[in-house]
């Protein structure tokens, strides 16, 4: 991105570009800042006229709450077993299912 003057302001990277779930951008801040950090982005994107709809708070706390087993299952899923045990570890995801 250039502007007016021909300086370069920014970089568009399309290399991870999909068609998905908005909110997990949020939940990366969410997640690697806190919450304070989150609520202010939030606000900041709707004054600025980001599409941030009613319930975008709500279901970026839902999906953090699921980020540890999403991770592991994706680790698991790639054949990264160092990053299924550190998910398993630091979240106390359980190996095995507790009988009843």
């Amino acid at each position: 991105l250039v502007d007016g003057t021909g300086t370069l302001t920014g970089i568009l990277d399309w290399t991870d570009a999909e068609v998905g779930d908005p909110g997990q951008e949020f939940l990366v801040v969410a997640r690697t800042f806190g919450q304070v950090m989150f609520d202010r982005l939030v606000d900041v994107y709707h004054e600025y006229g980001g599409p941030a709809w009613p319930g975008l708070r709500g279901h970026v706390r839902e999906a953090l709450a699921f980020w540890p087993l999403e991770r592991a299952t994706k680790a698991a899923g790639l054949g990264m077993p160092h990053l299924f045990d550190e998910a398993r570890t630091r979240y106390s995801i359980p190996t095995t299912i507790p009988e009843s």
